[in-house]
């Protein structure tokens, strides 16, 4: 766990581990971040101008640890907080991915399927 995206996930995994935050809840709460799909990258040194590709990133990593799980830190306590998987993990699992279709280039499936390129 070397960068940012991938602790704010696993603190977010914590919560979800918990057991009372619903996919309505998690849905509400990751909107912000859909908002910023429409946002044009930028590469200037203004910290907000990574604030699309921050919240990809991160959606990605909660994806993923949704899709896998995560194992507790040698510094839990309660070794077994994260034994099962959230109680509402496949609704939160649409919920994240549905996050991440708006973000074009990376996700979803084509707006039309090209033809078949046939070789001359």
């Amino acid at each position: 766990m070397l960068s940012e995206d991938e602790r704010l996930a696993y603190a977010t995994m914590a919560l979800l581990h918990r057991g009372d935050i619903s996919a309505a809840d998690l849905a509400r709460a990751l909107d912000p971040l859909r908002d910023l799909a429409a946002v044009r990258h930028r590469l200037d040194p203004n910290p907000r101008a990574h604030s699309r590709l921050n919240a990809v990133n991160y959606l990605r990593a909660l994806s993923l640890q949704l899709d896998l799980g995560v194992r507790p830190m040698p510094w839990h306590d309660d070794k077994s907080h994260f034994a099962k998987p959230p109680h509402h993990r496949q609704e939160q699992r649409r919920v994240v991915n549905d996050a991440l279709l708006p973000f074009p280039h990376w996700y979803g499936a084509p707006a039309s399927a090209s033809p078949a390129v046939v070789p001359c």
